[in-house]
């Protein structure tokens, strides 16, 4: 009878390991649902011109949706360095 206590208690910690991911894992999707979907809708698009045309479209390079920043927002490594 001594095993069963910590049968219960394993089986507990299962079920409290299983359900803490499964809320991280739906607090996950909810917070970067949004950003994967255009991601995914993106490359989705991408694929259909491709099937419809024959040849890959143009792709941006990365950053381009960023507006450039000015020289002087940039650290220099100099700057980096304390005297």
């Amino acid at each position: 009878m001594g095993r069963k206590p910590a049968r219960l208690l394993r089986r507990l910690r299962l079920v409290a390991a299983v359900g803490s991911w499964l809320a991280s894992a739906a607090l996950a999707q909810a917070l970067a649902g949004p950003d994967l979907g255009r991601g995914a809708k993106r490359l989705e698009e991408r694929i259909e011109l491709l099937l419809r045309t024959g040849k890959a479209p143009l792709t941006p390079a990365r950053g381009a949706d960023r507006p450039e920043s000015g020289h002087h927002d940039t650290l220099q490594p100099w700057e980096l360095v304390s005297v």
